[in-house]
This record gives structure tokens, sequence and C-alpha cells, in this order.
């Protein structure tokens, strides 16, 4: 799954579980392809729109994106997976310091560090 993919099923995802009734036209440009930069400002948005949600609420929605393989409302408060977005975005790693950022996002993923050359 792409990223713009991740980053619709987010939000579309967050409206469901918010159970705003968001009409097929309003939910259009969210269902159409367009700039991943799009995306990205609308999920962080969204992701904003939740902060009054409480600690439950929030670890509810994590889990439930989770299972869908998307990014969690914690993840899209934090500044470091939004650095991680930016870079795999750009699919080329130029320093030590993306490495390690990339590495410990993958190491969350599946438990075990990755080597370089992965």
């Amino acid at each position: 799954m792409g990223e713009v993919e991740k980053l619709r099923g987010f939000i579309l995802t967050t409206y469901e579980f918010a159970g705003l009734g968001v009409s097929d036209e309003s939910l259009a440009p969210i269902k159409a392809d367009g700039p991943v930069t799009g995306f990205r400002m609308a999920a962080r948005d969204c992701a904003e729109c939740y902060e009054d949600f409480n600690s439950k609420q929030i670890e509810e929605l994590d889990l439930l994106l989770l299972s869908k393989g998307l990014p969690t409302i914690t993840q899209m408060y934090n500044k470091n997976y939004q650095k991680f977005l930016s870079l795999i975005s750009k699919s080329k790693i130029k320093t030590d310091e993306q490495f390690s950022l990339l590495n410990s996002f993958v190491t969350e993923q599946n438990g075990k560090l990755a080597s370089i050359e992965e």
C-alpha cells in the first residue's frame, strides 16, 4: 500500500470512527487521485480534529487504524513520524540520521533491525 492509499485510508477510517456523516460529494476529493502533499495536509488536519478525544478513544482508534495497516493518530502527532513520511517519499537515504530514523520505524513494525543493504 502506497503513501497516498495509507493517508486516504487514515482519513476515511477516522471519519468513520468519529461517526461523521460526511456526504459522498464531500468525500470525492479524498477518493480521487491527487498530489501526495494534499493528502498529507488533509491527514494532519484530520489528526488535529481528534485532539479532544480521551485516551481510551485514541487507543481504540489507534488499534483500528493499526489493524488496517494505516498510520495511527499517535503516529500522526509524532513529528518524527512526519519526517519518516517525508523521507520515504523521497526514496533515497542520504545521511546516517535519516537511516537511523527509518530503521527505528522498521524496527517498531517488525521487531528486528534492518541492515544498511535492506
